[in-house]
C-alpha cells in the first residue's frame, strides 16, 4: 500500500517498511473481518484529508489509524458462554508502539501514539484534536447513507456471528445507546466538520437500528 510506505519512509530513513506492511496487512484481509479490514482504514484515512487542515503534523494520526485495529477479535463460545475479548485495543497499541520503538522514533511519538490508539475504544474523553479527529473519524459510519450504515450493521452482525441473537441485540443496543445518551455525550461527533457532516444522519441511523433491534427476532 503505497499511502502505508509513504508514511513509513517520512518518519524513518533507517527502516525498510515492507516487513511491517506484510504483517500488517495479513491482520486486516483476515476473513472473520467483514468491518474491521483494509477498507475501514482506507475510507479513515480519506475522511483524514478533509480533516487535516485541522492538525499541525498528521503522521501521528496516520500511524495510529493504520494500527488502530491491526489486532482484532471479537470472541468465542466457551462451554460456560460467550467470551468477549476486550482488549484488542490494547494488543493493537502495544504492536504499534513496538513498531515505533523499532522505527527510532521518539518517547513522546510513542507515548501518544499509544494514547490516540487505546481512545479507540471510545470509553474516554479526547483532550487533544487529534484524539478528537480519531474518534470522529471511527466514529463517521454511523453517520453515512442509510445504505452504508445497513451494510456496516450487517458486517458486525458477521463478526459476531458465534454470538446468539438475543445477547447481539442487547449488547448492540447498549453501544449504540451510548453515542446518543444525552446524559453521557452531548454530540456523537467532537470536532464542528465532522458533526456538521454526519450528526444528524448518525441519530437517523442509530435510531432506526435501536428500533429494529428492539423488534423480536
Amino acid at each position: 500500500m503505497k499511502e502505508f510506505e509513504k508514511l513509513f519512509n517520512k518518519l524513518t530513513d533507517d527502516v525498510y517498511y515492507k516487513p511491517y506492511w506484510d504483517v500488517l496487512l495479513k491482520q486486516y484481509v483476515n476473513k472473520d473481518r467483514h468491518y474491521h479490514n483494509l477498507q475501514h482504514i482506507i475510507a479513515g484515512l480519506d475522511e483524514l484529508k478533509e480533516a487535516q487542515h485541522l492538525l499541525d503534523t498528521e503522521e501521528l494520526i496516520k500511524f495510529a489509524w493504520w494500527y488502530h485495529d491491526s489486532i482484532y477479535f471479537t470472541g468465542f463460545m466457551s462451554k460456560e458462554g460467550p467470551v468477549f475479548v476486550k482488549d484488542n485495543e490494547e494488543k493493537s497499541a502495544m504492536l504499534a508502539c513496538g513498531v515505533a520503538k523499532e522505527m527510532g522514533m521518539s518517547e513522546d511519538f510513542i507515548r501518544d501514539l499509544e494514547k490516540l490508539i487505546l481512545l479507540t475504544k471510545h470509553d474516554k474523553e479526547p483532550e487533544s484534536m487529534a484524539g478528537k479527529i480519531i474518534i470522529d473519524i471511527d466514529l463517521s459510519i454511523l453517520g453515512k447513507s442509510q445504505e452504508i450504515f445497513d451494510m456496516y450493521e450487517a458486517a458486525i452482525r458477521k463478526e459476531y456471528s458465534w454470538v446468539p441473537e438475543d445477547m447481539f441485540r442487547a449488547g448492540r443496543t447498549k453501544i449504540l445507546q451510548t453515542f446518543i445518551d444525552k446524559k453521557t455525550r452531548k454530540n456523537i461527533y467532537y470536532t464542528d466538520h465532522f458533526r456538521n457532516k454526519y450528526e444528524d444522519q448518525a441519530r437517523k441511523n442509530i435510531e432506526r437500528s435501536l428500533f429494529n433491534l428492539s423488534l423480536a427476532s
